[in-house]
């Protein structure tokens, strides 16, 4: 079992005296892939974001034209 651990995340730091144990990788790759979907899930997909840019593109226009409209241009 490993004797130590990162600052970090938690994973496991050997000594050359330690028993490797692979309970110690699974749970570190547990550890990691977590950490991995968390990003990931922060991530906005390019697809979503132009729908939410053309979308705030045709408010400002509409905006735009009633502004004109109420300024009699």
């Amino acid at each position: 079992m490993a004797s130590g651990q990162t600052q970090y995340y938690g994973l496991s730091q050997w000594e050359a005296a330690d028993k490797v144990e692979r309970v110690d990788f699974n749970s570190d790759n547990a550890k990691i892939d977590g950490a991995l979907k968390a990003m990931r899930d922060l991530i906005v997909s390019p697809s979503v974001l132009n729908a939410v840019l053309d979308k705030l593109r045709s408010d400002i226009n509409a905006l735009s034209a009633r502004v004109d409209k109420l300024e009699g241009k």
